[in-house]
């Protein structure tokens, strides 16, 4: 079975519709070039897709280096927050940025047990009153002084 060339398809429908557009007003003609430059360049991702197999079967991940980034320094985030005492929960997005924060939570959680840090990652749940849906509240305690 042959594989369809998305782009080279999409090019020739596109310089029909530029010929068209030749003898249009400048506006009008701009306008329409800029869109079939916009649609090449999605049929040339949509190509390149195609040809790596990214199928609805397949593992896809299209998370990007700067997500990554992101969740580096949204974890780094929280740990300030909660070496510095605080008690941190999801209420804290605002000021760490749009976070999966359980999966942060997690993070932390399992960076205290490879570690082996002198941590414990303490929990608790909280009803902020009626209407609103209950979270959990998040704080260190000292390993040390748990002891005592």
């Amino acid at each position: 079975m042959n594989t369809i060339n998305i782009e080279k398809r999409f090019e020739e429908r596109l310089a029909v519709i530029r010929r068209a557009a030749e003898g249009l007003p400048q506006g009008k003609r701009l306008l329409i070039l800029n869109n079939c430059a916009k649609l090449a360049k999605y049929a040339s991702v949509a190509g390149k897709q195609l040809q790596t197999g990214h199928y609805r079967h397949a593992a896809y991940d299209a998370r990007t280096d700067v997500d990554f980034a992101n969740y580096a320094t949204q974890r780094k985030k929280l740990w300030a927050a909660l070496l510095a005492g605080r008690t941190i929960s999801i209420e804290i997005e605002d000021e760490v940025g749009h976070i999966e924060f359980h999966t942060r939570i997690h993070e932390i959680r399992r960076e205290i047990q490879d570690k082996n840090l002198p941590y414990v990652l303490c929990d608790e749940w909280y009803h902020p009153g009626p209407g609103r849906s209950k979270y959990k509240r998040y704080w260190l305690q000292d390993k040390l002084t748990d002891n005592e």
